[in-house]
């Protein structure tokens, strides 16, 4: 199975700024009003994290679909990615200070809260933080799991949330849509 790895974050820095350029001068990348998939900020009407089908294997998303992840290398409450040019890329979901969490049917777990700087509050499972990856593309799309990837000095493992119980689905084994140097 080919794991993917980007050698740095600049590659995927530089990945994404071909893909805005592309989008901007009408690259084909779709239109609306629906809020991107990496907002990462729960609502009233709808559970902050909830269980999907996508790849054939059951993941955890976001209250607009998107799926959420998950890395080897943060310890219970406490973020390691945090740098501009990691969040830029693994979007912290994230909710307003004192909002409450909520989770859908069949989640399992934990899922709680910890506190960022800026007055939000990153959503956590069982005390892990949970991101959504910038490069999928919209709900019902997961490329991010297998991933590997360096910021900082540190080195990541991404793998998709799960429910309890589940397995992650397969790594992806080609880029995500429009290519990423490095990837």
């Amino acid at each position: 199975m080919n794991r993917t790895t980007i050698r740095n974050g600049l590659s995927i820095a530089a990945g994404l700024g071909v893909l805005g350029l592309a989008a901007a001068c009408g690259g084909g990348a779709a239109t609306g009003s629906a809020p991107p998939a990496n907002q990462g900020q729960g609502t009233a009407s709808a559970s902050t994290v909830a269980v999907q089908t996508i790849n054939g294997g059951k993941v955890l998303v976001d209250s607009s679909g998107a799926a959420l992840y998950t890395n080897d290398q943060d310890t219970s409450g406490n973020p390691k990615c945090v740098t501009s040019d990691c969040t830029s890329i693994w979007v912290p979901l994230t909710i307003a200070a004192g909002q409450k969490v909520s989770a859908g049917p069949g989640v399992g777990g934990t899922v709680a809260t910890v506190a960022m700087t800026g007055g939000k509050d990153q959503v956590t499972l069982n005390g892990k933080p949970l991101y959504t990856f910038s490069l999928d593309g919209g709900p019902g799309q997961s490329h991010g799991n297998g991933f590997k990837d360096n910021f900082s000095g540190t080195s990541f493992s991404w793998h998709s949330a799960v429910p309890a119980g589940a397995t992650a689905p397969a790594a992806p084994t080609s880029a995500p849509a429009g290519g990423i140097p490095g990837y």
